[in-house]
This record gives structure tokens, sequence and C-alpha cells, in this order.
């Protein structure tokens, strides 16, 4: 567990250093202070952290959710290749109407929002910003 915790953070952080310097060829916004950048990757083992803790909680509940779907739901709904693309197709759809509904309801429900606007206090655009997506 620690081993695996350890490894995405330092995959982030690689990733933000490598696309750091790809900024620099060719920048989202021009002369922007460092500060920001620092702090998103200070951030970044935090977030993780609560991620992973997240998975202890709700792992439990996704395994007995997999047991009364027979193993998942792949298996029992996309047996060839075009129903598995047609299931992918539908997974998209849902999964991005999903977002756009929790994504309105964190501008609408003040207690949500509470916790979205982290996410809107982004000042610049880099690397780093796709660490504050979550919110």
């Amino acid at each position: 567990m620690l081993r695996e915790y350890v490894s995405l953070v330092a995959l982030v952080l690689v990733i933000s250093l490598v696309f750091s310097g790809l900024e620099r060829l060719a920048p989202a916004e021009r002369d922007q202070p460092l500060s920001p950048w620092l702090f998103n990757l200070a951030y970044t083992p935090f977030i993780l952290l609560f991620i992973f803790l997240l998975g202890f909680v709700f792992n439990p509940a996704y395994g007995r959710v997999i047991s009364y779907a027979g193993g998942g739901l792949v298996p029992a709904f996309a047996s060839g290749w075009a129903s598995r693309l047609l299931f992918a197709a539908v997974y998209f759809v849902v999964w991005d109407l999903c977002q756009y509904a929790l994504h309105r309801l964190q501008h609408a429900v003040p207690l949500l929002w509470q916790t979205h606007k982290f996410h809107h206090s982004e000042t610049a655009l880099n690397s780093t910003t796709q660490i504050k997506v979550h919110a």
C-alpha cells in the first residue's frame, strides 16, 4: 500500500516536471509566477493520500456490488467486440452526464460549493493545475 502510494506520488511529480519542461516551449500563459506551480506540487501528496484513504472506505462496497453483478457489468453485457464497443460508448455518455450533473450541483449547493471553489481558485494554468480537477 505504501509502495503504491509513493509510486503514484512520484509518477505525478515526474509527469508534472516533464510537462513543465514542455510548457517552457509553448506555455498556456506567459510569465506565470512560480508560486502556484510549487503550491500544486506540495498539495499533490495530500490529495493522493485522501484518495487512497477513500479507497479503504469504499472498496468493501464496490466488492459487494461486483459480487451482486456476478463479477462485474462488462462480462454480463459485453460478450462480443461490437457489444463491448457499444458498452464503452454508453458508459462514456453516462459517465460524462454524471460528471456534468455533479459539477452543476457543486455550483448550486452551498455545502458542495465550499469544497469545489478550491478548484476555481487556480490563478495560473500550467502542468500542475490538473491536480485540482477533483474538487
